[in-house]
């Protein structure tokens, strides 16, 4: 599998998965967790998938590049493990894999309803911590926010293969409803201007 985890692979998930930069020794930490896992593998999109490593194997000195990673959304830390999140799969040339039918390729990726993801989100400080930081919101709102989004979520059956993917949807409709000005933009179609209703939900825009 490794030598489907290229470079441009590894710059593609920290420039366009990460939630924030992170730092190049959290990089390096993060690439060389890839290559013990990747590295024997046969390839496969079975073996695409996420994985978890014991959070003892972790040195404490270096548990601050792992926090900084779950703060980027690139992995996520429970009391004894830590989940590296399947964020390569888009960047990855599977050309050789094996095929696989759409239903199939759903069940291997995992895909699960939104609301199975809220509970991790409610649980994870780190995403507190980023919309506190980003939007000023106290932890209560942020929670009243959340359960708002996947109560939307619920209504439409939006599936996410990861949490990855259904945290950054869920920041980027938090960043909607409290900063709709940043979303005020007008679209002209046939010389006719439409506007965006702040306050509005207009879905992922």
């Amino acid at each position: 599998m490794l030598k489907h985890i290229s470079l441009y692979c590894i710059n593609q998930i920290f420039e366009t998965e990460a939630l924030i930069k992170i730092s190049p020794k959290a990089k390096v930490a993060y690439i060389q967790c890839l290559i013990f896992h990747f590295e024997d593998l046969e390839p496969s999109h079975e073996n695409t998938e996420s994985f978890d490593i014991l959070k003892t194997r972790v040195k404490p000195r270096s548990l601050p590049l792992f926090e900084e990673m779950a703060t980027a959304g690139l992995v996520q830390i429970s009391d004894k493990w830590i989940r590296f999140i399947n964020l390569w799969n888009n960047h990855i040339d599977k050309s050789s894999f094996k095929r696989v039918t759409p239903t199939e390729y759903m069940a291997i990726a995992g895909y699960k309803p939104a609301e199975e993801y809220m509970a991790d989100i409610l649980s994870n400080q780190s995403f507190y911590d980023l919309t506190g930081m980003q939007f000023k919101l106290s932890k209560e709102r942020t929670t009243e926010l959340i359960q708002l989004f996947f109560k939307t979520q619920e209504a439409h059956q939006q599936p996410y293969a990861n949490y990855t993917a259904v945290s950054r949807h869920c920041l980027g409709w938090i960043r909607n409803q409290v900063s709709p000005s940043n979303y005020n933009k007008s679209k002209t179609t046939n010389n006719a201007t439409k506007r965006i209703e702040p306050g509005k939900d207009y879905g992922s825009l």
